[in-house]
């Protein structure tokens, strides 16, 4: 199969940028080994600055068919019992990615996609671009493209087989729907070894989603979904309040991903341009994931549909990245650690209520400036 591009990983990333190529009459392929629509690990806030991308691929109106929660104020608790509630800079929307990802993948099928279920296995730079080979339920084929897209996430085999090196990981991500009551918060709640994430979401549940060290978690004796909570109550009074009003969806199993890190990535890997998380990942406090996803993928779009020589389109992703991105990056990584050091966090919500404009302030370095 001969195409213009391949993309690797369909999330976010891989479903907007395939679908926005697609569109101008290209030939795109995607590589995605999950069967979707599906559940993934993933705080399920979406911020304002995701609506730019979503209204441009068509989908505001669906996705708002689903009634999702809007989010006002982000509420932050530390283990001693600081805690302080901020007004976000805009509302955003608690949006499972059951939802969001079955209605991107909508778009890209009605785009005119090649949407192939298979795990890329080699994937080789050729004189006219590189090389894929998928493998499927039904066995393998061979896709040659002029430009290769990475977007399957934090990490994975590729990484290894196109060398990128991997740093010992220290943080493990759970996450489980619940039901019970909800209100128009963000919620972050720190504690030594992590922090969890509290926030209603499509469908009348509420999506509990941590980041947790992994030796707090390897510490516990049942790392059961039981466990994983009652170690969460244990080591915050805020959340054995809030945990204790929620209880388990029957329907939603619990969702864990080992091996996370926030190491300084490049937003190319070998024949491929990377997007996403795997061109580098935000630290989930920033807040702005998703929607860096969908703006990193319009971005790349741009730049592929306006420059057809490889060499080139590389150097200039490579710099809109790190203007685009880097220093909110970076940021986030900061505010990251500070948050999970328990001599820093009391004294940082302290000071949010010394200082009101500074959470608003620290929150909009982390954002896009919204433009319509």
């Amino acid at each position: 199969m001969n195409v213009d591009l391949v993309v690797i990983g369909g999330g976010l990333a891989g479903a907007t940028l395939s679908t926005l190529v697609a569109r101008t009459g290209c030939r795109v392929v995607v590589v995605e080994k999950d069967a979707f629509p599906r559940d993934k690990l993933c705080g399920e806030f979406l911020s304002p600055e995701a609506s730019l991308t979503l209204r441009r691929l068509g989908l505001e109106e669906q996705l708002m068919s689903a009634a999702p929660p809007r989010l006002e104020r982000g509420w932050f608790t530390e283990a001693r019992g600081q805690s302080a509630e901020v007004p976000l800079p805009a509302a955003g929307l608690g949006l499972s990615r059951w939802t969001l990802d079955g209605a991107l993948q909508g778009a890209a099928l009605e785009a005119g996609v090649d949407w192939i279920q298979g795990e890329a296995g080699d994937v080789v730079a050729t004189e006219e671009g590189l090389r894929v080979q998928v493998s499927t339920a039904h066995g393998s084929q061979t896709v040659e493209a002029r430009i290769g897209v990475g977007a399957y996430g934090r990490h994975g085999r590729l990484d290894r087989a196109l060398g990128r090196t991997r740093s010992p990981r220290r943080f493990v991500g759970l996450k489980r729907h619940h039901l019970g009551p909800a209100d128009d918060n963000v919620e972050i709640h720190a504690f030594p070894g992590g922090y969890c994430g509290v926030n209603a979401v499509d469908g009348g549940r509420v999506n509990v989603c941590a980041l947790v060290e992994r030796s707090w978690l390897m510490g516990l004796s049942d790392r059961s979904w039981t466990g994983v909570s009652q170690g969460f109550r244990t080591a915050s009074p805020w959340l054995l309040e809030r945990l204790s009003a929620l209880r388990p969806d029957p329907k939603r199993e619990m969702l864990t991903v080992a091996g996370i890190d926030f190491d300084r990535r490049e937003p190319l890997l070998g024949p491929l341009l990377m997007v996403g998380d795997g061109a580098a990942m935000i630290a989930p406090l920033a807040g702005d994931g998703q929607a860096m996803a969908l703006r990193g993928a319009e971005a790349l779009a741009e730049l592929i549909l306006a420059d057809d020589s490889a060499e080139t389109l590389s150097q200039a992703w490579q710099a809109r990245f790190r203007r685009v991105f880097d220093r909110r990056l970076g940021l986030g990584r900061h505010l990251q650690e500070a948050l999970l050091n328990p001599r820093i966090a009391p004294w940082l919500l302290r000071s949010s209520r010394w200082f009101p404009a500074l959470p608003a302030w620290l929150a909009k370095q982390t954002r896009e400036a919204i433009r319509s």
